[in-house]
């Protein structure tokens, strides 16, 4: 007689309430919430890495910029404190804008389907569904082009940013 071999069977209860019981095709409550939670911190999780990877890029394609066009404005050497606050407050902004966003995920991942946090018997944070209007422009502009050219016009704005990359003389990089 042949011997047949099978898959060794689970000797313990499955843990309900977990995203690996969902996958393994449980569809309880529990299970479904908490796979769901994960797919969402997952994406949250890249979203802060895209904007970091964004970040990044943002830089690299300011240090493409070669060509000035427009008056050049010099600053005299005991003005050059001005920029080197400047640089420095936009590397903390980025740097603060990057921690906000991971102590997001992590509150969120924390919260879970939850829509208030508390602290201490205090409501301190809520994360709700809102549902609102838009107006879709671009839908708009392909589908009523006439109308769309009719009320468009020209925008005109002036931007401040830095060029290339800039050493504060004495730093290390």
């Amino acid at each position: 007689m042949a011997e047949t071999m099978s898959k060794p069977r689970r000797t313990t209860e499955p843990q309900h309430g977990t995203e690996s019981e969902y996958r393994r095709g449980c569809r309880c409550e529990q299970c479904r919430r908490a796979a769901s939670e994960a797919r969402a911190s997952r994406r949250a999780r890249d979203r802060v890495e895209r904007e970091d990877t964004d970040l990044a890029l943002r830089r690299e394609q300011a240090k493409e910029i070669s060509a000035v066009v427009g008056e050049v404005c010099d600053l005299a050497a005991e003005e050059e404190g001005l920029f080197h606050r400047y640089m420095e407050a936009r590397r903390l902004r980025d740097e603060a804008e990057r921690i906000l966003a991971r102590a997001e995920v992590d509150l969120k991942e924390r919260m879970g389907s939850a829509e208030n946090l508390r602290v201490r018997g205090r409501v301190v944070l809520r994360w709700a569904t809102v549902v609102s209007e838009r107006f879709d422009s671009r839908r708009f502009r392909a589908e009523r082009a006439d109308l769309w050219l009719q009320y468009s016009g020209p925008f005109t704005v002036r931007r401040f940013w830095p060029v290339g990359t800039y050493k504060k003389p004495g730093a290390r990089r």
